[in-house]
């Protein structure tokens, strides 16, 4: 459960640049980051600038749920290259391809 003003401004789903990544970081043992593959590494940056530990587990899924699922399991700090190097976050890395 998220802590109230936590979040980004009711009615938004991509508002990335409204949450205090500063608060969230340390505010609770598991962050759960919905629709953050484009700023994957900015996001692994801010919650390690934060206080989050660099080598904590960290995951990114693709797809989940579903047939095409594919994820990549690293470090906070090691998270954003292993992604794109498997070819796992937004769609624009996968049509590149």
């Amino acid at each position: 459960m998220t802590p109230p003003g936590l979040t980004g401004p009711p009615g938004t789903t991509h508002a990335p640049d409204s949450v205090d990544l500063g608060r969230v970081a340390t505010a609770v043992d598991t962050s759960v980051l919905l629709m953050a593959a484009g700023k994957l590494a900015a996001t692994c940056r801010a919650l390690i600038t934060a206080g989050r530990l660099p080598d904590e587990p960290a995951a990114i899924i693709q797809w989940a749920t579903t047939p095409e699922e594919r994820s990549v399991i690293a470090t906070l700090e090691e998270l954003p290259v292993l992604a794109s190097a498997a070819w796992v976050g937004p769609r624009r890395w996968s049509w590149a391809r």
